[in-house]
């Protein structure tokens, strides 16, 4: 019964850890959208120097001390958890803090799915969320070692399951 217990509290807690995730990502979603409408919103008659496009395969946005804060770019190889794969490139935003690589990164994969991972202090990927290639949702919960500990995902039919792993990798709670 404890272990019911147990289970049903730390599944509480996972759900509510993922709504402020989904928040997160929301939020994030709003602010590039009120960015973009903001700039439209305010945008000047073109200069005749103006140019209509700028194209490069990187953008880096840097602090008042050149340190790199954002970039916007492609990534040669990156799959999920941060893992990288020959041959494959996506689209990425990373957003990181200023003392450590702790940081944000939304990506679009090689084949148009998005995905989102949040990074720990080490630089390495702690939780991660993508569509899967059936278009069912993933979210993934890692150690300090890039290990999957926790995954919660759905099937085509909208059922839930949920994976928890111990330090070997071995499946210790199935569900359902």
């Amino acid at each position: 019964m404890d272990e019911i217990r147990d289970l049903t509290s730390r599944l509480r807690v996972l759900e509510t850890k993922n709504r402020r995730l989904s928040r997160l990502t929301c939020l994030l979603a709003l602010s590039l959208a009120a960015t973009l409408v903001v700039g439209q919103a305010t945008a000047q008659k073109p200069a005749a120097t103006q140019q209509d496009e700028v194209r490069a395969k990187r953008f880096v946005l840097v602090d008042d001390d050149g340190d790199c804060r954002a970039s916007l770019g492609f990534a040669p190889g990156v799959m999920a958890h941060g893992r990288s794969e020959p041959g494959y490139e996506s689209a990425i935003l990373n957003l990181g803090a200023k003392s450590n690589k702790t940081g944000i990164t939304l990506m679009v994969m090689h084949d148009g799915r998005p995905g989102l991972m949040v990074i720990g202090k080490d630089g390495t990927p702690r939780i991660t969320a993508r569509l899967l290639p059936d278009e069912n949702p993933c979210l993934w919960f890692l150690d300090n070692e890039n290990k999957d500990r926790l995954k919660m995902s759905l099937d085509a039919a909208g059922t839930p399951s949920i994976v928890l792993k111990d330090k070997d990798g071995k499946e210790t709670v199935l569900a359902p």
